[in-house]
């Protein structure tokens, strides 16, 4: 399949989003930065304002891929996509539960593609929707401003800085996973450049830049390992190193399998890319497996000394002693 990318960052770099919810008419991101709620507020001067960059950041995490529904940009009046469903949903990552989505309907009738209707929704996951090229230039946008804001300390710079690394490795992971090779985008864009025709890059260099971004993070160590106590009650949700350390595990899970690591691509003859290596490494790579392995050493090693993260087990063995376990993962938040 071909992107046509030059547009899409066009549109992500000069559009005003209104992400609202179906309530209230707060705005954020470039909506927020050109007007934050009670005053005019330029874009210099949310980075002058510690409260309006953390509530810019906010913004971001409310435009992530979740498994409940979301904001998505083609239907902004009822503001969610529970109508078109997450595709995880086909699995048991994620919960669904309406049964008449796109993603049901389609998958169960032998349908489901990649196509693009006129609203510009795909069955799985659409490229040119759900915030994707939006959430990367914001997240650039705080990662190349951050240093400005005033009377925020030199930690939380660190910490914000690379919660958006976290966020625009997961908004890429999330696209990679059904589409491969994607546009590499290492800044921000004002509106006013030129040219926005970036290529679409291979799945080596569109797993190497997420592991760029992620390893930035761990060898950082500016995130948590996890909110605790008092303070899990505010943060939790937000990235922390373990998250980003799971994170990395997953995409090298992905990149060392037979969808995009084998001698043969996995749909051989079918793909329509500027290159095949957009959508395969183009052979097969045993050392991906080799990467993958240690990334999960170096995160269980990570686990053992700094604990917080297990199961919560069930105290019988009955159905609803295992429902409140299940439950209680959510609730409580390790909190006990």
């Amino acid at each position: 399949m071909k992107l046509n990318i030059k547009h899409i960052i066009g549109v992500a770099a000069v559009a005003t989003l209104g992400m609202v919810s179906c309530t209230d008419e707060i705005k954020f991101g470039n909506a927020f930065l050109e007007k934050a709620p009670g005053g005019t507020v330029t874009a210099d001067e949310v980075f002058s304002n510690p409260e309006y960059t953390r509530n810019f950041l906010a913004s971001v995490y409310s435009t992530q891929y979740y498994n409940l529904p979301a904001n998505s940009t083609n239907n902004a009046p009822q503001c969610q996509n529970y109508w078109k469903g997450m595709p995880d949903a086909l699995g048991d990552d994620f919960h669904l539960f309406f049964n008449n989505t796109i993603v049901f309907t389609k998958y169960y009738n032998g349908s489901l593609t990649s196509a693009i209707d006129n609203k510009k929704n795909g069955n799985i996951y659409p490229y040119t929707n759900e915030y994707i090229w939006e959430n990367i230039r914001h997240c650039w946008i705080l990662i190349e401003r951050i240093n400005e804001v005033p009377d925020m300390s030199d930690a939380e710079k660190a910490r914000i800085a690379d919660e958006a690394r976290c966020l625009m490795a997961y908004t890429y992971f999330i696209a990679f996973r059904w589409y491969g090779g994607l546009p590499i985008i290492r800044q921000s864009f004002s509106g006013a450049e030129s040219s926005y025709d970036l290529p679409r890059a291979s799945v080596e260099a569109t797993v190497d830049f997420m592991l760029e971004l992620l390893d930035t993070v761990i060898g950082n160590k500016a995130l948590p390992w996890a909110y605790t106590g008092a303070e899990a009650k505010s943060e939790t949700g937000h990235w922390t190193l373990a998250g980003a350390m799971a994170l990395k595990c997953k995409v090298l899970a992905f990149a060392a399998s037979p969808l995009f690591n084998d001698a043969q691509p996995y749909y051989q003859g079918k793909y329509t890319t500027e290159s095949e290596l957009c959508s395969w490494y183009g052979g097969n790579k045993p050392e991906l497996w080799t990467q993958l392995k240690k990334a999960c050493d170096d995160f269980f090693a990570q686990l053992k000394s700094q604990g917080h993260y297990q199961f919560i087990k069930p105290i019988g063995n009955t159905q609803e002693d295992y429902r409140y376990a299940f439950r209680s993962g959510y609730i409580l938040q390790n909190s006990t």
